[in-house]
């Protein structure tokens, strides 16, 4: 039996959060990257890869057999671990490109959440420090999704709106999602200013530099999920797509309990 694709989704954001120091089971034994500086001494010393290999074994052996005498289950993990560790490979290049940051939190639990009268439980995937003192929130993606998704009094994927504008995390200057796909590793999101906050190698007329995270952005999230919250706590369910194929916007995710 294959791994389904939420089944690799699962694995790759574990193998994240191990390497990032947030699972304690692996922080004693297995070197951590807390910060952009240490991703690029590993990659300038050459350490990156054994490092990644570790890490991505030990989240492996929690789900499966290190002995197992399938010898088909024997090559079709290693061919997973292989393709994990290219597409991991290509995701901390693009993170040591980035300005300095620090890891503050990995699968962090946000307490207290309240929009308006519905109380739910978040769990951002990745909160960064940076050297401004504000923050940034990051979301693993490795599907199909843009930031466009967020505008309009219907948002779609809204996670990273509920975790910035509900979620009490101080000093929100940007939300992304890390999209980890081959051929689309990248950061999509909005900033305040994302080439002195993110990366100076963004262009001056890419979206996530033409159109930055504003207060005034942040507050019209906040009314449009608001009133989601009112309306789901009130039993509506109007079918108001914004797509001719789109028949709801999908509130929860297995980041959001109700």
């Amino acid at each position: 039996k294959g791994l389904t694709p939420a089944d690799k989704g699962r694995l790759l954001h574990e193998v994240l959060q191990s390497l990032f120091g947030g699972l304690a089971a692996n922080a004693a034994a297995l070197p951590v990257f807390r910060t952009r500086d240490e991703i690029v001494n590993a990659e300038a010393t050459n350490r990156l890869p054994g490092v990644l290999e570790a890490h991505i074994d030990a989240v492996f052996q929690v789900y499966f057999d290190p002995v197992s005498d399938d010898p088909w289950q024997r090559a079709y993990l290693a061919a997973e671990k292989r393709r994990l560790q290219i597409r991991l490979t290509d995701w901390l290049a693009c993170e040591a490109r980035r300005h300095p940051f620090t890891v503050e939190a990995c699968e962090e639990s946000l307490p207290d959440v309240h929009v308006g009268d519905l109380r739910l439980r978040l769990r951002a995937d990745r909160i960064d420090l940076l050297p401004d003192g504000s923050r940034l929130l990051l979301d693993y993606k490795t599907g199909r999704i843009s930031p466009a998704a967020w505008k309009g009094n219907r948002p779609d994927e809204p996670q990273l709106p509920l975790y910035a504008t509900y979620g009490n995390v101080e000093n929100v200057s940007g939300v992304l999602f890390a999209k980890i796909r081959a051929g689309e590793t990248e950061f999509e999101g909005r900033v305040r200013d994302a080439r002195a906050q993110l990366s100076a190698d963004f262009g001056t007329k890419q979206v996530i530099v033409t159109d930055p995270y504003t207060d005034t952005m942040r507050d019209g999230w906040a009314r449009a999920l608001a009133n989601l919250a009112l309306e789901f706590l009130q039993g509506v369910a109007t079918v108001t797509p914004r797509e001719p194929d789109r028949k709801s916007t999908r509130l929860n995710s297995s980041h959001i309990t109700i």
